[in-house]
């Protein structure tokens, strides 16, 4: 029997995701449940918001139904950081000149500027507790995000508070990622003595902490040097490289 996938390993990854994702639709809505609110459904229900030049997709999965009935030629299609894409919708925004940019939700800002500013964790979060620790931070699950989309997200929390922290398995390669973004600069130093002379030479408006050796402690160190490195308010901007 001729397999109905071609033989290019790519595109017979490509068509089991796409697949696999239509069964999923599908089956939802067998159970009369609301796939859009899930995935998207297309059409006068999806979860589409347009304007001139863009058109937000609030799914978490990305699929070609999504784009079903929407002009998307030579406009930005904005999804959410941890949105799954598929690779058709990628190939078909190519096709018609479309830009992806995928972007962090951010929450309305409060009166407590510290309790705004985000702190990205790699590894188990259960040891991540800022309320027992007194800290004013917003823990964000980083495990499954990709680092183009990370390196976004990260970018827009600096943007809104100022600083921000990154949790990582890996903090070298972890800095290095993070400065590819011309607002971000990332440092990380092992220990809370090495932190202190990282903050004051490279001033940077990411701290990078090791999630297999951190204490809480180092967490508060980290968090008090971004302190004591920038105004933490609303629309601060951070450092601008």
């Amino acid at each position: 029997m001729t397999s109905p996938f071609k033989s290019n390993s790519n595109d017979l990854q490509v068509q089991w995701f796409d697949a696999i994702v239509r069964q999923v639709v599908e089956r939802l809505k067998d159970m009369g449940g609301k796939p859009e609110l899930a995935i998207g459904s297309g059409g006068d229900e999806a979860s589409a918001v347009t304007s001139a030049d863009e058109i937000h997709l609030g799914d978490a999965v990305i699929t070609m139904e999504s784009l079903r009935g929407l002009k998307i030629a030579d406009k930005k299609i904005v999804v959410s950081a941890t949105a799954v894409v598929t690779p058709a919708v990628k190939d078909e925004l190519r096709e018609r000149n479309a830009t992806l940019d995928r972007r962090l939700k951010l929450e309305s800002p409060s009166e407590n500027v510290a309790a705004e500013l985000s702190c990205f964790a790699q590894g188990n979060l259960n040891r991540l507790d800022p309320l027992l620790m007194g800290l004013g931070l917003k823990i964000i699950d980083a495990n499954s995000v990709g680092w183009d989309a990370l390196r976004q997200s990260v970018a827009g929390a600096v943007e809104t508070a100022g600083g921000a922290i990154l949790v990582a398995l890996e903090p070298y390669v972890a800095a290095c990622e993070l400065n590819r973004t011309d607002c971000l600069r990332a440092g990380y130093a092992a220990t809370s003595t090495a932190m202190s002379k990282l903050a004051q030479q490279l001033k940077p408006n990411v701290m990078v902490i090791d999630a297999r050796r951190y204490t809480h402690a180092t967490l508060r160190e980290a968090l008090d040097q971004l302190k004591r490195i920038h105004a933490l308010s609303p629309k601060a901007g951070g450092l601008k490289s």
